[in-house]
């Protein structure tokens, strides 16, 4: 499920799932996505969600709005993809394909996929394999006087 992921502003942190169809955007109770933004317009703008492909339009915004770095034209749908940021007043919004509350599983796999890219997948299985060998040695100590003796400096 696709959804925009608040970079900067008042909601930062916060996620908004992106629904087939029109997606409003504005300070407006009803819209899609509510932003606490004083810059940010009533009905400041909209998301155009078709599949897998995604335009944004500018509802005639006081202050216009920004995509992936960009001033968009008042009522012309502008293509946007994954990983675009959308600027509307302060608030910064990332467009992202990921589901909503799958940050965290989804960056610890971003992050072993990387270390696996750089070589340090060799590394971890030699930290592994050390850490069993250092085990084997200690194994009649208690898991917690294990670990421990692990992080003692050795002099």
């Amino acid at each position: 499920m696709s959804k925009l992921v608040c970079l900067a502003g008042m909601n930062k942190g916060d996620q908004f799932p992106l629904h087939e169809g029109r997606n409003s955007i504005g300070r407006d109770g009803g819209s899609n996505i509510v932003l606490f933004d004083k810059q940010c317009s009533r009905q400041h703008c909209v998301i155009h969600k078709r599949g897998h492909l995604y335009s944004v339009e500018d509802l005639d915004s006081s202050n216009g709005t920004v995509v992936a770095g960009k001033i968009i034209g008042k009522h012309k749908p502008t293509p946007c993809e994954p990983g675009a940021r959308i600027k509307v007043g302060q608030t910064v919004l990332m467009l992202s394909e990921r589901g909503v509350g799958d940050v965290v599983e989804r960056t610890a796999t971003d992050v072993a996929e990387d270390l696996q890219g750089k070589g340090y997948d060799k590394l971890m299985k030699d930290a592994t394999i050390n850490l069993a060998k250092l085990h084997l040695d200690d194994s009649r100590k208690s898991p917690a006087d294990f670990f421990k003796s692990l992080f003692k400096s050795k002099k």
